[in-house]
């Protein structure tokens, strides 16, 4: 069940990355985070399915209309968060927000439980037993970005690596399993 449930999250996110469903910097809809590290300098956005887009109301949620248990959730889940603008989706809440460069989101049901997570965040954050058992099978590709999945009680890295050549996007679960989800040759 453990393992049903990190597939099919880990194949919503995937299906994600495809082309065609793919929205990034310099798109007509794109978001975008400034954070006051850096002079306003914007965060780098890492991709998101338009289908957010769609299910999300277009203007961020006053903070008198988010319910209470979802943002006190928050601000302890993820306590170094800046720039966090609140939406309605389907189902509930969703608030994308900026921590340690990277927009990032979470999803909280219409009582303000947390669903899941998604974070975003460079090789230095990746624990050093995961970044082993990736780098012992990739040694000669560079980790350029990873990606925690977090559902209650679960969660999964998915690590987005590349050479000179070649682009592979794998899957570690918790229990230390990897996997290939996606490889590209470089043009």
């Amino acid at each position: 069940m453990k393992k049903s449930i990190l597939v099919l999250a880990v194949g919503c996110i995937s299906a994600a990355m495809l082309p065609g469903h793919v929205l990034a910097q310099g798109s007509k809809n794109d978001i975008s985070f400034t954070g006051a590290q850096n002079n306003n300098a914007p965060v780098r956005v890492v991709p998101f399915t338009y289908h957010a887009l769609e299910t999300a109301d277009k203007a961020s949620l006053e903070a008198s209309m988010i319910n209470v248990k979802a943002i006190k959730d928050f601000k302890g889940r993820f306590a170094n968060a800046k720039d966090e603008k609140w939406y309605t989706v389907k189902g509930g809440l969703m608030t994308y927000f900026s921590l340690d460069g990277f927009g990032n989101r979470a999803f909280y049901d219409k009582r303000g439980h947390w669903l899941s997570s998604l974070k975003f965040f460079g090789e230095d954050k990746l624990p050093a037993g995961v970044r082993s058992i990736v780098k012992s099978s990739y040694y000669d590709f560079s980790i350029s970005l990873v990606e925690l999945i977090e559902i209650p009680e679960h969660f999964v890295y998915v690590i987005h690596l590349e050479n000179a050549t070649n682009i592979k996007i794998v899957r570690v679960s918790e229990e230390g399993e990897m996997d290939v989800l996606q490889e590209f040759t470089k043009a």
